[in-house]
């Protein structure tokens, strides 16, 4: 951001002035993403533009105004100042980029994020080592995860509509304090903004289209604002994805699929004689025919892997959530200075198709309704700020399988589908924490208790061959429950107004879910119930400095992560036809730890140089086919990752050009998991890569701009370690905006 913070970047009690991004009583309303104030211009953004004009550099680039993030302390922090390693991104930039396909994949060039993509449609983020129910997604502050979330990779994130997506909050590190179970590698965060008052009343067009996968995104939005706070935004989006082109025009098969969505945010403030502020939000996403197509006949063979052997699989996913959030200010000198409590309904619905030889078809799906209430309470006092509250969760699950085989009638029942029948599962949780400022240098101490409850209603009997609920002792049932106590304290340096030194040490906390205990079916290979698992517990260590001048911008980082309790799945050396077979236990004790660079020097008014680097290393325990425990590598270890490029924008120009390298060395390090994914990583590990993108782009008006991007110049055939796919190869990226 290349941008002193200035004396908005310090906390409350020292002073800071009631207007900085700090103010205490909208605690919540700044954690769902209601800013404190008007959004600046835009980067890049013509002298003299409004709030919402057309974006300018890429997302590399930032301009002179500091970030702020909500999603680490729960409030607004000017990013220098926060003892968090955290990122924010713009979506309307990253959306002009090759990187702009979906939300997960604006994640591709953060460091120490693996973005693996099993399919086209289902990318998840390794964010230090960890993904799936280990990593935890917030929607406007709404918990995403739910309790049949698998472990490894996922696609649930890809629900999440990009274009309805102002900000990508990215919060690396353990933040189970204050967002509770599953924030272990990191909490990401998509955030949409009130409607823009300094745009009044006004229409969006927006298109992205990329020749590398055959796509064409369109979003069409509108707002009507006042200068009151009163606001309403919306929009409808359609993604229609083609077939993809890998590099040396190679073409992949059944990748496309389409998508709809359409969003909503009404924003009311507070009445002429008080009372709370009250927001609204709903959202709803249908994807249909997700193809995995590394499962199928249709999948390409990469430096040995094995093509899968189903004749289809596709997957429909539904998401669907309703909020509503009020908003309180507190009196002067009362107990509470601010509160906000936020309601919540959210629907995920997932349904997959099977189609294997012997004219055998399958179904499986789940229907999750989550109820989410929240309290969330500041109180600025003599000691420090306080941020403390509950927070509330309610899944109700259910579950379902059906077999069929043609020449047969009827068709076979089962006990359940991915996990337990008729199931519910709860998550209360109760935090406070501390801030207090001693001159230059900050502390953070927080602690939470988390009560989880497992009731899991009709899962199969592994001790009973096959999967038939009228089978004798075939059908059982269990009720689980856990306490946990998780703690954080992190310190902050002001060495000067530019630069800050920051430690943390977290625990995180992950209870066993619906997934762990009753699932028959993971990522990748079979595997039995196995409802008698305990709590995961994990311990952070981080150190790290921030720098923001008006020349230089950076953040280097160190960490730690001991695991304890960690649930692994075992290969078995079995196999159900083709599939391997998975053992599970909380045999998983092991450590992860790293570095992550990245930085900005601005070697003149036009001339802008960056870059990133991103190095991992980590082991856990784990079986052998056998039954002996050993230490190997975690799963999907992230390879040694650079990112270096340049950008030119003259001044008082309406244009700007980057170009930029992204590379990644071999990934040879496998777990005994990672062995027996033979459709995804070659045997000998995932190849190294580089590939070079050439981005440009044009503020054509105040209202309309356009950026091409020309990603994978030397058409590369290379995978992502991990995925089920190659990446496009040379895509050309074309990305316009519209306000009428």
């Amino acid at each position: 951001m290349l941008a002193s913070p200035g004396a908005a970047a310090r906390a409350p009690g020292d002073g800071a002035d009631a207007d900085a991004p700090v103010l205490a009583g909208a605690p919540a309303r700044a954690a769902a993403g209601v800013p404190a104030a008007p959004a600046p211009a835009p980067p890049g953004a013509p002298p003299g533009a409004p709030p919402g004009a057309p974006p300018g550099p890429g997302p590399d680039v930032d301009d002179d105004t500091p970030d702020v993030v909500v999603t680490a302390a729960r409030r607004p922090q000017v990013a220098l100042d926060t003892p968090w390693a955290v990122r924010v991104l713009q979506a309307d930039r990253m959306r002009g980029t090759g990187d702009g396909r979906s939300l997960p994949n604006m994640l591709s060039r953060e460091p120490s994020v693996l973005l693996q993509k099993t399919g086209p449609g289902q990318s998840s983020p390794f964010i230090r080592g960890f993904t799936g129910f280990r990593t935890l997604w917030l929607v406007d502050g709404i918990r995403l995860n739910n309790s049949t979330w698998r472990d490894g990779p996922n696609q649930y994130a890809g629900t999440i509509d990009h274009f309805a997506v102002d900000k990508l909050e990215v919060v690396k590190g353990p933040g189970a304090v204050l967002w509770g179970s599953d924030s272990i590698g990191g909490t990401l965060h998509a955030r949409t903004d009130p409607a823009d008052p300094a745009l009044g009343r006004a229409g969006l067009y927006e298109l992205r289209s990329a020749s590398g996968e055959r796509s064409v995104q369109q979003r069409i939005g509108f707002q009507d604002a006042r200068e009151d706070g009163w606001g309403l935004k919306g929009g409808i989006s359609s993604k229609d994805f083609g077939r993809i082109r890998a590099g040396g025009g190679e073409r992949l098969s059944h990748t496309g699929y389409d998508e709809q969505a359409a969003d909503l945010r009404l924003d009311l403030p507070s009445g002429p004689d008080g009372g709370p502020a009250l927001s609204f939000g709903a959202q709803t996403v249908r994807q249909l025919d997700v193809p995995r197509t590394h499962k199928t006949v249709d999948s390409k063979s990469f430096h040995g892997t094995s093509v899968g052997t189903e004749l289809e699989r596709k997957l429909d996913q539904k998401r669907d959530l309703l909020w509503s959030r009020l908003d309180f200010e507190g009196q002067n000198g009362g107990l509470v200075d601010g509160a906000a409590l936020t309601f919540s309904l959210q629907r995920q619905q997932e349904d997959q198709q099977r189609v294997r030889t012997g004219g055998r078809f399958d179904e499986r799906g789940t229907d999750v309704l989550t109820t989410g209430v929240q309290l969330q309470l500041e109180s600025d006092s003599d000691v420090g700020l306080f941020t403390w509250g509950l927070d509330a969760w309610h899944d109700e699950v259910d579950s379902y399988q059906t077999d069929v085989t043609i020449g047969s009638s009827p068709p076979a029942g089962a006990v359940a589908g991915p996990v337990a029948d008729d199931s519910s599962y709860d998550l209360l949780g109760v935090y406070v924490q501390n801030e207090q400022v001693h001159g230059d240098f900050e502390t953070v101490i927080g602690v939470r208790g988390t009560y989880a409850r497992a009731d899991a209603g009709a899962f199969d009997n592994p001790a009973v061959p096959g999967n038939d609920p009228s089978t004798p002792g075939n059908v059982l049932s269990t009720r689980e429950s856990w306490n946990d106590v998780s703690a954080s304290l992190r310190g902050l340096l002001h060495v000067d107004d530019q630069t800050t030194v920051w430690a943390g040490l977290s625990q995180g906390f992950r209870a066993p879910n619906l997934s762990d205990l009753t699932s028959d079916l993971e990522d990748g290979g079979v595997e039995s119930p196995t409802p008698d698992l305990d709590p995961e517990h994990f311990v952070t260590l981080e150190l790290g400095t921030k720098l923001d001048s008006d020349d230089w911008s950076g953040e280097l980082a160190l960490y730690r992560t001991w695991m304890k309790d960690t649930i692994v799945r075992s290969p078995t050396g079995t196999f159900e036809g083709t599939t391997p077979v998975f053992r599970k236990d909380n045999a998983g004790d092991g450590w992860v730890h790293g570095v992550e660079l990245r930085g900005e020097r601005r070697l003149s008014p036009e001339w802008t140089v960056f870059g990133s680097v991103a190095w991992q290393d980590g082991e856990v325990d784990q079986f052998t086919p056998a039954g002996i425990k050993v230490r190997e590598p975690i799963s999907r270890l992230m390879p040694l990752t650079a990112l270096t490029g340049v950008t030119f924008e003259p001044e008082a120009q309406r244009w700007w050009i980057q170009a930029d390298v992204l590379a990644a060395d071999e990934a040879d390090k496998l777990s005994l998991r990672d062995q027996s994914d033979t459709e995804r990583i070659p045997p000998d590990g995932t190849p190294g890569w580089a590939v070079l993108g050439l981005r440009a782009g044009v503020t054509i008006s105040e209202r309309a701009s356009l950026v091409l991007a020309f990603e994978n110049l030397l058409d590369k055939n290379y995978r992502v370690h991990g995925s089920g796919l190659n990446e496009p190869g040379r895509n050309l990226v074309l990305h316009g905006r519209i306000r009428f």
